[in-house]
């Protein structure tokens, strides 16, 4: 019983040791997580101190005179620094424009995004830029195929369903005479331009053509 008594306390005193030290890491932890958050306080403190009292001669002038001093020279050198960086952010920007050019749409001569007039014409900037094209903007949703339409579209590009009627609406599509005198051809009567037989809409302005009115009339 004497040496089981003995194995159970060295365990029981092996496992406080561990806890001890595992309490201590804790512990210590933690100290130095405060240590770290009272430094930055402290920082924030002497900073505020420092804008408050610098211009009181009551504190920058006495036994403290030396600090306020060095920290009036970080700060004009700080300032200095961050005006070179301001500057060169300048210069990058202005060199960036300097690449980037365009051709005048006036003469076809090549101009900076930095230029105010064009050296070829003397056009301004305005007048010598190219237009912007603007993307159409989708709307909506063909009802027939379900592909995206813009607000313009007549007609959808992909299975040629008519998206808005045309302004001549009802009128049939209108044959035509062959100026030879020969076969007549049907022409579309919105855009009055011919379709062959057969076609569902019109490939130029995108009017669907009633069936059987593709059938090609002959001349008398």
């Amino acid at each position: 019983m004497g040496i089981l008594d003995n194995v159970k306390g060295a365990a029981n005193r092996g496992t406080a040791t561990a806890g001890r030290a595992a309490e201590r890491l804790k512990i210590n932890t933690q100290l130095s997580d405060l240590e770290r958050r009272r430094k930055g306080l402290a920082a924030q403190l002497g900073a505020a101190l420092y804008v408050a009292t610098k211009d009181d001669p009551a504190f920058s002038g006495g036994e403290q005179k030396s600090l306020y001093e060095a920290i009036g020279r970080c700060d004009a050198e700080r300032a200095v620094c961050q005006k070179r960086l301001d500057q060169i952010d300048a210069a990058e920007r202005a060199q960036a424009l300097e690449a980037k050019t365009f051709t005048c749409v006036l003469c076809g001569s090549q101009m900076s995004e930095r230029d105010l007039f064009c050296s070829g014409c003397g056009a301004s900037a305005d007048k010598a830029r190219p237009a912007l094209s603007v993307p159409k903007t989708t709307i909506s949703a063909c009802p027939n195929c379900g592909a995206a339409v813009g607000k313009d579209d007549l007609f959808c590009f992909d299975c040629g369903f008519r998206l808005a009627a045309p302004a001549n609406e009802g009128k049939a599509n209108l044959p035509s005479s062959d100026s030879d005198g020969g076969e007549m051809q049907l022409v579309c009567s919105d855009c009055g331009e011919p379709f062959e037989e057969g076609d569902a809409f019109c490939m130029h302005c995108g009017r669907a053509l009633a069936v059987g009115h593709g059938d090609k009339a002959a001349a008398e």
